[in-house]
């Protein structure tokens, strides 16, 4: 078992692969995981923060959606973080909150821009 890269990947552009991958990682740890549930729930969201082993294979997730609101003349945005899974093996690794942290501030500052 090598080290896992991190990889922030936008929804739409994640492959058929992936997908499957995220999806198998699911429903090996949770149960009554439907596919169908679980596609609408991923097409929901923006970002995928991956973590993949050498070979490319997706060994954990988080799901990332950024919501809009608005209060008064004032419009705010959320980072909410949603289905999040790391494979049993790959346990103890820091590469998820790595990656999250640079995805999150990545995000204050483009929002925060002009």
């Amino acid at each position: 078992m090598g080290k896992l890269s991190g990889q922030a990947t936008e929804v739409r552009n994640l492959t058929k692969l992936q997908v499957s991958q995220m999806y198998s990682l699911m429903d090996q740890y949770y149960s009554r995981v439907r596919k169908k549930s679980f596609l609408a729930d991923l097409n929901e969201k923006d970002h995928a923060l991956l973590m993949l082993d050498s070979f490319g294979m997706v060994r954990g997730f988080s799901t990332q959606q950024i919501i809009s609101s608005r209060v008064g003349d004032i419009t705010t945005k959320c980072l909410f973080s949603g289905d999040t899974i790391i494979d049993r093996a790959y346990w103890g690794e820091q590469v998820l909150s790595s990656l999250w942290g640079k995805y999150a501030y990545n995000l204050y500052e483009s929002l925060n821009e002009g």
